[in-house]
């Protein structure tokens, strides 16, 4: 009886030793053996940033596959520890997207133009809002974007007005990726086929005798006009903003209508 108590207290101590991790002489490396001692199964002991938000990350373990090396596990911890240095840390958040686009937009009139500032407004107001609003802020996937775009595309939206949708969806998580909210920015991930194809009109320029031919054609009125366009490149707003001075005998912008474009931007 005594003898078959030796023996499974021996088997267990065999089984236990089989099963111990051995510490390497390389940082965060183990290997276990099997009972015969002829195979070695590496294991590698990692962290990685924001599993916790408060006292960091507990530490996770990889086993490689049967019949790797200890260099294999070597190089294996090096790219694992290489992925997180490059990460930033991510802290997790329960704020909706809603919330975050708010104070988003909050910043963003301080920093951008009023017009600018208008557009963006509009866009969360009557595309972004309603569609992510109340979700979390992380629930937000790729998938969710790439959906977003095919439904506007089935709509006949054009892919100027797709693209000026996701200028301030994309903007709203950089801040947040930057503010350690989220750890991605899904507009991103779309894929090529998934964006929108910006068609850029191939710009026709005048010769010179079509040129002659569309001033000569132009009344003595508006040939002036025509002239200034054609030879600063100037827009038709940007022209007709000039005013001549007698004073310093130049040309310059009305001021009159700068204070009526500054007085509308305040206004809205």
């Amino acid at each position: 009886m005594n003898s078959q108590a030796q023996d499974t207290r021996a088997r267990h101590q065999a089984t236990s030793n089989a099963r111990a991790r051995v510490k390497t002489r390389h940082p965060g490396i183990y290997y276990r053996e099997d009972m015969d001692g002829a195979t070695r199964r590496y294991i590698v002991w990692y962290t990685c940033s924001g599993c916790k938000v408060m006292g960091g990350c507990p530490g996770h373990t990889e086993t490689l596959p049967v019949g790797s090396l200890e260099k294999d596990a070597v190089e294996r911890r090096a790219e694992l520890t290489s992925t997180k240095a490059k990460r930033a840390r991510v802290v997790v958040t329960k704020l909706t997207f809603g919330q975050v686009a708010d104070e988003w937009l909050e910043d963003t009139k301080l920093r951008v133009a009023p017009a600018s500032y208008k557009k963006y407004d509009t866009v969360v107001r009557l595309h972004l809002r309603p569609r992510f609003g109340k979700r979390k802020l992380t629930d937000i996937t790729i998938d969710d974007v790439a959906n977003m775009v095919a439904e506007l595309k089935a709509a006949g939206k054009a892919p100027w007005y797709i693209s000026a949708i996701l200028v301030p969806l994309s903007r709203i998580y950089a801040s947040s990726i930057r503010k350690g909210w989220v750890g991605f920015n899904p507009v991103k991930g779309l894929e090529r086929g998934e964006r929108p194809t910006l068609e850029q009109k191939k710009m026709e320029i005048l010769d010179s005798a079509e040129i002659q031919t569309l001033l000569a054609s132009t009344s003595d009125r508006w040939r002036p006009l025509f002239a200034t366009l054609v030879f600063t490149g100037m827009r038709i707003g940007e022209a007709l903003d000039l005013r001549w001075s007698t004073s310093t005998r130049t040309w310059s912008r009305s001021a009159s209508r700068r204070r009526r474009r500054a007085a509308t931007a305040r206004s809205c």
